[in-house]
């Protein structure tokens, strides 16, 4: 779910140490919020007269700051071709129309207008004999399904969210590769490899987790190279070339790449699917920015340098004996030498 990086930087020197050049970037047009907990409990009638509704509606957890629903959204629409057991089974699961609002660590809100979430979770029949087919369903029964979310997103138009507060030390990412490696049957976020990052700013230390991506080709990665954007959690350290120290907590970033399955060959692989087979996926963006608050960079320790003892002159009224140099009481070597 993440990878330790090492930058390789270019050698370019900030010029000062309070503004930073912006440079262009590929915008993405929506920010996959990452979505680590959270589910819901859902009831299916198919006696006749019956109704499907929600037991409990659903909450999202997420690893960069809160969701909040309002309202229900609409029913779940489960991954085909999966029968949902007694114990647990891990499926995709989409569900649309969720209404609320959402509010990130780094200060930036949005509200929720009919969004929709992609979404890898743990399900299980918990009222119900028989195991449940979303595409199937057995008629002349009752069932409920409990639902745990493990991985996916909520996703959130670019243009919903407030600016960032003010002001922000924006570090430029100007080119780079990444691996998505999508595990087969369980629901876990990928991992996510980059292959090369490159800033202007220093030599950086970070990782890379809860990877959440939103491709433009109907939600799924297809074998050509197609556009989609990917947001990613980053937490590390940048050693900036002036000598202070960049800190990220916890940053969701969100930017533009151009991303194709690479593995199994001539596949298409549906956002938040649990597959049969593992999938890689390869991509390549550039010009994006990670945007950080100025007390989130630290200035090197500087050392006082150790002061000498002073001396003081004492006069004696004896005119045969020489005058005696007493040093100030201390504890450095000097003040115990022998005058």
């Amino acid at each position: 779910m993440y990878n330790s990086l090492m930058l390789k930087i270019s050698a370019v020197a900030v010029a000062t140490g309070t503004a930073v050049m912006q440079m262009p970037s590929a915008e993405a047009q929506t920010v996959a919020v990452p979505v680590s907990g959270g589910g819901f409990v859902v009831r299916y009638d198919t006696n006749p007269w019956g109704s499907n509704e929600y037991v409990t509606t659903p909450t999202f957890v997420t690893p960069v700051g809160t969701i909040a629903v309002t309202g229900t959204p609409d029913l779940p629409v489960w991954q085909g071709g999966i029968s949902i057991n007694l114990t647990d089974t891990p499926i995709g699961v989409n569900i649309e129309n969720i209404n609320g609002s959402v509010s990130l660590n780094d200060g930036r809100n949005a509200a929720l207008v009919n969004s929709s979430a992609f979404l890898q979770a743990i399900a299980k029949v918990t009222v119900g004999k028989t195991s449940f087919s979303p595409d199937e369903p057995l008629f002349g029964a009752i069932t409920e399904i409990t639902a745990n979310f493990r991985s996916g997103s909520v996703n959130v138009p670019q243009s919903a969210f407030s600016p960032l507060p003010s002001p922000q030390f924006v570090i430029p990412i100007t080119n780079g590769t990444f691996t998505l490696n999508i595990p087969d049957n369980q629901a876990a976020f990928p991992e996510i490899t980059f292959n090369s990052v490159i800033t202007p700013l220093g030599t950086a230390n970070l990782t890379f987790t809860f990877p959440a991506s939103v491709p433009c080709e109907c939600g799924s990665f297809i074998p050509i190279a197609s556009p989609a954007d990917i947001s990613v959690v980053v937490n590390g350290t940048i050693a900036l070339s002036d000598g202070r120290t960049a800190n990220i907590n916890n940053r969701l970033v969100t930017f533009q790449a151009n991303a194709k399955v690479t593995s199994p060959d001539f596949s298409v692989y549906t956002v938040a699917d649990v597959p049969e087979v593992p999938f890689t996926v390869l991509g390549d963006f550039s010009n994006f920015n990670l945007s950080i608050s100025p007390s989130d960079i630290t200035s090197p320790v500087v050392v006082a340098p150790t002061s000498l003892p002073t001396f003081q002159l004492t006069q004696s009224s004896n005119p045969n004996l020489v005058p005696l140099v007493i040093p100030d009481l201390d504890d450095s070597p000097l003040s115990k030498r022998r005058f």
